[in-house]
């Protein structure tokens, strides 16, 4: 190798050492600089974060959940006859968006009176007419019902809906149906009509409810025979003094009257109504009468009277 290639060689080794001391730190920045770049800035990741989280809090509403939520009304019995829903303090208030308090009971009154009170809660707009002309028809007991459950001294408002391709029919009445508190204990406001008897001798109806009202007070009879309880209550408010015959006393005092009771399908309205004044020893100068019966063989019975 000449003189003149070996300086050419060193040049080119000089060049190439210089070079590469260049490179190395420009090498060493250009990966903090890449995962810089590739990180979001601190205003991205708190979009990016809102929008994940808007997503997860917000799922689409499914109809069972809607349904799973409603707190309006409790469905007690339901079968293609009859149905029996009940509407405590808090849920009467969902229901009419009204406070259930003594200044208010007619606002209460005036939203049950409208159809689309009802059908807001999914009720037809045959059953929603229906319903709404019960609140109308019972204007002057439905206030005494609604003060009786504002003030504990009944635990619901009862709803019973007839439907079958004979007869429609809606009434309100009262429920004494035994509340939990939020404690899981049972208050006390509310005593048990349940007997805890299998077999009665009342095997002529499965249903019996009664109520009639009369210009002072009014006389009223449940008795329920389903799924193996019998609920049983007797009710006397046609004096100052309110008398109640509730469970075992008032079983006692049904099976001496309800099994000599003959009310069938074949009865008329008013061999039934006669009967029924009869058997329970009650003026016939009433204002107004109405019989609910339920019987074994699954046929449903209304009488209904205003005089």
């Amino acid at each position: 190798m000449n003189r003149k290639t070996t300086k050419i060689v060193a040049r080119s080794a000089i060049v190439a050492i210089v070079g590469a001391l260049i490179l190395i730190p420009s090498l060493k920045s250009n990966p903090l600089e890449s995962v810089k770049a590739s990180a979001p800035s601190e205003t991205d990741s708190i979009a990016t974060g809102n929008t994940h989280e808007k997503d997860a809090v917000k799922p689409s509403a499914s109809k069972d959940n809607a349904t799973d939520t409603d707190t309006t009304m409790t469905t007690i019995y339901k079968d293609n006859y009859k149905t029996v829903v009940l509407f405590n303090q808090a849920q009467i208030e969902a229901l009419t968006g009204q406070s259930l308090d003594s200044a208010q009971i007619k606002d209460v009154l005036a939203e049950l009176q409208k159809e689309a009170t009802w059908t807001a809660q999914n009720f037809s707009a045959s059953e929603a007419k229906l319903i709404a002309d019960a609140a109308k028809e019972k204007s002057e007991k439905l206030p005494s019902i609604l003060t009786k459950v504002a003030q504990n001294k009944v635990s619901d408002l009862k709803l019973i809906i007839v439907h079958n391709k004979h007869h429609s029919d809606a009434n309100f009445g009262a429920s004494h149906r035994e509340q939990t508190n939020q404690n899981g204990s049972k208050d006390n406001v509310n005593k048990e009509t349940t007997v805890e008897k299998q077999t009665t001798s009342i095997d002529n109806f499965l249903e019996f409810e009664l109520e009639v009202e009369y210009a002072k007070g009014q006389y009223e009879v449940d008795f329920n025979s389903n799924y193996g309880k019998i609920k049983a209550e007797i009710e006397d408010e046609r004096s100052n003094t309110s008398k109640k015959m509730q469970g075992a006393a008032a079983l006692e005092q049904l099976e001496k009257i309800l099994p000599k009771l003959d009310i069938t399908n074949d009865t008329s309205k008013k061999e039934a109504i006669s009967r029924t004044l009869e058997a329970f020893q009650l003026a016939d100068n009433y204002k107004e009468f109405e019989l609910e019966i339920r019987l074994p063989d699954g046929g449903q019975l209304t009488f209904k009277s205003m005089k």
